[in-house]
């Protein structure tokens, strides 16, 4: 099962470096206090990541910024402490194809939106995620130093791996913007 999944995850990364070869977008570096529209990738692993980007999420928009967040959630459920918002969408297990690449709907107006902003802290491999985040249009990408996203990063922040988004929060690394 892991050769079939190595197959998998090289195709899907082969696929990615093809389609963002061909994509334009106008990068810029925007301060974060000037920053009007902000999009958010993580994984929705627990409660306590949902209430953390969550509480974050309020926190942005009492500024007046317009902010979208995707989560990935490995199931096909929903998980019972996820609630829906406006600008909270969930990626689930049925809505990414067998290479790992996102089919649903909100996906494509996420991608279509030039975001001022757009973090994606990672805490391993998530197909999907990368791809959204490898084919963004957004003027400013931030990261941190995942081997796989940062090639398609403006702004690499060192952070622990294994934090993810909530080390992101937690630290306040907005703080370099």
């Amino acid at each position: 099962m892991s050769i079939l999944t190595d197959i998998k995850t090289a195709i899907a990364r082969r696929r990615l470096k093809k389609d963002a070869k061909r994509m334009l977008r106008n990068r810029a570096f925007v301060n974060f206090d000037d920053a009007r529209s902000i999009g958010i990738l993580y994984q929705l692993d627990n409660e306590e990541t949902y209430r953390q980007v969550a509480a974050y999420v309020s926190s942005l928009q009492a500024q007046r910024k317009n902010v979208k967040i995707i989560g990935l959630f490995y199931g096909d459920l929903q998980p019972l402490y996820y609630i829906p918002k406006l600008s909270f969408d969930l990626l689930m297990s049925k809505d990414v194809n067998w290479y790992g690449r996102p089919k649903a709907e909100f996906v494509t107006s996420f991608l279509a939106e030039e975001f001022d902003l757009l973090f994606y802290f990672s805490d391993g491999v998530h197909t999907p995620l990368d791809y959204i985040y490898g084919l963004s249009g957004a003027k400013l990408k931030v990261s941190n130093n995942n081997d796989i996203i940062s090639n398609f990063s403006d702004l690499v922040i060192a952070t622990d791996i294994e934090d993810g988004i909530a080390g992101f929060l937690r630290h306040q690394y907005i703080t370099y913007l």
